[in-house]
């Protein structure tokens, strides 16, 4: 799935929905010059990035880009991380084919395939349930919406956010969820 962002001014007016991150950053440095704070957030996570001067939008932009060096083996898109287990998980770790690494790998892709599409609604909403707590939180019916979000009954959230001023922004993501 593409990664998409979509970026809002004060909290309020929606200014660019891209997966090209030169092209909303360029929407989002227009705003910024105007004194206005900036808030962007990835469609799928809900992953929140406010922005108020022009130094944080160079920083926003290497960190959104994905481009990071660092402990692993970049070429291949390894990445060591620290993990916390119990002593009978890396006793049974270490005695895998391949060591504890290789054994954790094929664990993750097993996971990965077995629960594709339940994991990907979830993250759906809990994405969308990110972006309307920020920007949708004193809306009326925002309570109930969530829980219909979670219910998984989204023509009662599209009933209940009908009136929002972000509402297009909203059906869009629940559009998404009703195609997974």
């Amino acid at each position: 799935m593409e990664t998409t962002y979509t970026a809002f001014a004060d909290h309020k007016h929606l200014l660019h929905t891209h997966s090209d991150l030169a092209t909303l950053l360029a929407a989002v440095q227009a705003n910024l010059d105007r004194g206005r704070t900036v808030t962007i957030f990835d469609d799928h996570s809900g992953q929140r990035t406010e922005l108020e001067r022009q130094p944080e939008l160079e920083a926003v932009r290497e960190r959104l880009s994905g481009k990071r060096s660092g402990p692993g083996r970049p070429k291949l898109g390894v990445q060591s991380r620290e993990i916390s287990l119990l002593p009978r998980h890396w006793d049974w770790l270490n005695e895998q084919h391949g060591g504890a690494s290789a054994a954790i790998r094929r664990l993750v892709e097993v996971a990965r395939k077995c629960d594709v599409g339940r994991d990907q609604l979830r993250a759906a909403q809990e994405g969308m349930h990110k972006a309307m707590t920020t920007l949708a939180g004193d809306e009326p019916g925002f309570e109930e919406a969530l829980r219909r979000l979670y219910a998984r009954d989204f023509a009662g959230v599209r009933e209940l956010i009908q009136k929002w001023p972000l509402e297009p922004h909203f059906a869009r993501l629940l559009t998404r969820m009703e195609e997974m």
